[in-house]
């Protein structure tokens, strides 16, 4: 059965790099990435859209990987307030397992992470102070924090432990 996996985070915490990680342990056949940079830049208009059109195209890329059976991972910073009724919606109507991840990195980390990667010259510290949240919980969904430090296999490791993990026995037999 497939399984939804959600990968939230400020910028520069290893979201993107997560999900690769995840599909290469999954198997990339079987697995569709839908990233938020892609759906908002790519899919849609340069640096940004209306919320409502990127929140349509997340919902239907989720809606038909998950229907076609690939395990699903959706990563981005996917603010609560835009993207959290809809990610909570997706997790409701699917019958397999779901997991919610935000990854938490501290500001400075998040900048010297910037300086050093070819995104660089696109937005500033400034910028992403502007679009920061340092915490920002979906109501209604369990998402376990985990810490943008930690290597990104290590973190895969425990999502796929933590998704997959043996239903406790039922009281009876």
């Amino acid at each position: 059965m497939s399984a939804l996996i959600v990968i939230r985070g400020n910028s520069r915490a290893g979201k993107s790099t997560l999900a690769t990680c995840l599909a290469e342990r999954i198997g990339r056949e079987r697995t569709m990435v839908v990233g938020q940079d892609v759906v908002r830049r790519i899919i849609l208009t340069p640096h940004g859209t209306v919320d409502v059109h990127a929140r349509a195209v997340l919902r239907a890329l989720v809606t038909a990987g998950l229907g076609e059976g690939l395990d699903v991972i959706a990563e981005g910073i996917w603010f609560s307030g835009h993207y959290g009724p809809v990610l909570r919606e997706l997790a409701a109507q699917h019958a397999g397992p779901s997991l919610f991840v935000r990854l938490e990195v501290p500001f400075d980390e998040s900048v010297r992470r910037l300086a050093e990667s070819p995104e660089a010259g696109e937005f500033t510290a400034d910028d992403m102070r502007a679009w920061w949240r340092d915490r920002d919980p979906i109501a209604g969904v369990h998402e376990y924090v985990l810490s943008a430090t930690e290597p990104p296999r290590e973190l895969a490791r425990f999502i796929l432990q933590t998704l997959y993990a043996p239903a406790p026995p039922r009281d009876g037999g």
